[in-house]
């Protein structure tokens, strides 16, 4: 009997809480200008460009970044290579970022997200940073886990218009049936979308 994965709750950050979460890491970057504020403001970065799992995090390297081609392998589900496109904000912010390694650890750690000692992030260490962070940020209606970013970004690409198909293809899902489930929860957004934006708002009718 195979049993099926349920996910229940597929709730997740709004543009609001995802600006109070960059501001609160940049007041403490340019303020006390440590490592871990550094890093932590471009895990979040790096999680709402790309919508990578906490692993495919955690696994990549700098060799894995293809700056000039704007292309980033991650190893995905079972250790599959799978390369996601890299848009020009996450370009420059991580061009600035492996800068800032380089001076700070004075040779370039193999990983992109390290600790103190220049060794790779584990899951875990991540998953504390985010249990820190909603202590902080008091979020209601939200976990503040590593997932939220993923469904963020599946919820902005739906709502910006991709298709589902798109969607799939950059969420990496091996079936379409989980990439649906974020269509049709996110379709009440559209709606609300639509009814803004209709070209018919235009017109005296």
């Amino acid at each position: 009997m195979k049993y099926v994965k349920a996910e229940l709750n597929l709730t997740t950050f709004n543009d609001v809480q995802i600006k109070e979460m960059l501001k609160y890491y940049r007041r403490i970057k340019n303020r006390d200008k440590t490592y871990f504020a550094a890093r932590d403001y471009m895990i979040i970065i790096f999680f709402i460009s790309t919508g990578v799992r906490l692993g495919e995090l955690c696994n990549l390297k700098w060799v894995d970044v293809d700056f000039t081609n704007k292309h980033i392998i991650v190893f995905g589900k079972l250790r599959v290579q799978q390369g996601i496109p890299m848009a020009e904000p996450l370009k420059k912010e991580l061009q600035e970022y492996r800068i800032y390694c380089e001076r700070e650890f004075k040779k370039l750690p193999e990983y992109i997200f390290v600790n103190r000692k220049a060794e790779r992030l584990t899951e875990n260490a991540v998953q504390n940073i985010f249990k820190r962070l909603r202590d902080i940020m008091q979020f209601k209606n939200v976990r503040c886990c590593c997932h939220d970013f993923r469904r963020y970004y599946a919820k902005t690409l739906i709502l910006q218009g991709a298709d589902a198909f798109t969607v799939q293809r950059l969420l990496r899902h091996s079936k379409l049936d989980m990439t649906l489930k974020y269509v049709n929860l996110y379709g009440h957004d559209l709606e609300k979308r639509n009814e803004q934006w209709n070209p018919l708002h235009k017109f005296d009718l």
